[in-house]
């Protein structure tokens, strides 16, 4: 008769269980060595395995395994059976719904066309002729006018002066709530840029979060204090007091240096 041995199987750490699923060591050893060391223990919550044959070791390796693979099996097929009634629940709640797709071509709205022309920051004729070009294809909707760009500056065209050579803003509180905006004069601050072929002034947001207002630009001005006394003028800075801001240049042209 063969010697008789007894086969340990020790549970894994939980961080490689959540890794690679139930894992075990198996450790096989001799009765005799058994009952010499008294420190081996079988743990409770583990069942103990006798083999009686030192031939059947093989036979046993490859049945332990087999039974951890239907083990690891078992837990996958359970998981899928979760996520699978996780997406029923979901198909279920109207909350997941899926939006029904369409092959049919979508046609542009005059919201949808006004969304382009902003985002492309395209003027006036650059965004007529993108709408002729869509119409051509017959890709906006009956309602969508492309001719609408052409008086889109109509709104704001009571609001802008010109004298001497300069056209600047004569009522900017009006201005930016027109544009929806909330005006206070000190979350705003006047920008001056000038070049060798022009003057522009507008409004920056303290913050960036609103877009920049224009309030003057003057062509073909010569870069001096007196143009800029005439810009800050026209836009009455001695009544609004904003806060300058430019390059060096500019701040000493204000100084009359």
């Amino acid at each position: 008769m063969g010697k008789s041995f007894t086969l340990y199987a020790f549970r894994h750490s939980y961080v490689l269980e959540r890794v690679h699923g139930p894992c075990f060591r198996l450790l096989l050893l001799p009765d005799q060595y058994h009952c010499c060391n008294s420190k081996v223990q079988t743990p409770c919550s583990i069942p103990k395995f006798t083999i009686c044959d030192e031939a059947s070791i093989s036979q046993c390796g490859v049945t332990c395994a087999k039974a951890s693979i239907n083990m690891a099996l078992s837990d996958s097929e359970s998981s899928d059976e979760d996520v699978g009634q996780a997406n029923n629940n979901m198909g279920c709640d109207p909350t997941f719904a899926v939006a029904s797709f369409s092959n049919e071509p979508h046609l542009l709205t005059q919201g949808d066309l006004n969304d382009i022309v902003r985002d492309l920051n395209l003027s006036k004729k650059q965004a007529e002729l993108l709408g002729y070009r869509l119409k051509g294809w017959n890709l906006p909707r009956q309602d969508t006018k492309v001719c609408f760009y052409r008086g889109r500056h109509q709104e704001f065209k009571d609001f802008f002066s010109k004298e001497d050579g300069v056209v600047f803003c004569n009522d900017v509180c009006s201005v930016v709530e027109v544009l929806g905006h909330e005006y206070n004069t000190d979350k705003w601050r006047l920008f001056i840029h000038s070049s060798k072929v022009s003057l522009k002034v507008v409004l920056l947001h303290n913050g960036n979060i609103f877009p920049s207002v224009p309030l003057a630009h003057a062509a073909n001005m010569k870069e001096s204090y007196e143009s800029m006394k005439l810009l800050l003028g026209k836009i009455k800075y001695d009544e609004f007091k904003w806060k300058l801001c430019g390059d060096l240049k500019v701040v000493a042209l204000l100084l009359g240096m």
